[in-house]
């Protein structure tokens, strides 16, 4: 991730990447707590929530990919599809 979008990130409580974190049609919002230097994540455009957290942005990304694959196959084992917020 681009050193302006890491500033960005930490100019607001919260930074949503909805393309660089694309993946799988998912997007994600991202908080760091300043506090510990952590990053938190959430899987954005759905009504589930659905979080993952890591130490640096590259970290988190594999944390979202995770988070992504394992929400598409908890989905997929109970017969249900994502509950997007709009539908696609």
């Amino acid at each position: 991730m681009a050193d302006k979008k890491l500033k960005e990130l930490r100019s607001k409580a919260q930074y949503c990447a909805e393309e660089e974190f694309a993946y799988k049609g998912f997007g994600c919002c991202i908080d760091l707590d300043e506090d510990d230097g952590a990053y938190w994540g959430r899987l954005s455009g759905i009504k589930d929530v659905v979080g993952f957290h890591a130490d640096s942005l590259e970290a988190l990304k594999e944390k979202f990919h995770e988070a992504v694959d394992d929400y598409l196959a908890t989905l997929e084992r109970m017969g249900r599809e994502p509950n997007w917020l709009e539908p696609k």
